[in-house]
């Protein structure tokens, strides 16, 4: 991740598993431990995840 980004946000949506949020969270937060991860239920029904890094 380049110098500068902050925070992660996932928005979930349907058909997002638990599971597999928990890895990508866990996966992130191991290789860059200073950023800020935000986790949001969007209900969005066409992507399971959408993923923001600011």
């Amino acid at each position: 991740m380049k110098k500068g980004y902050q925070i992660v946000t996932i928005i979930y949506g349907e058909g997002a598993k638990k599971e597999k949020i928990d890895e990508i969270v866990k996966n992130l937060t191991k290789k860059y431990p200073n950023i800020e991860m935000e986790i949001h239920e969007g209900g969005q029904k066409h992507y399971p995840l959408l993923i923001s890094v600011e």
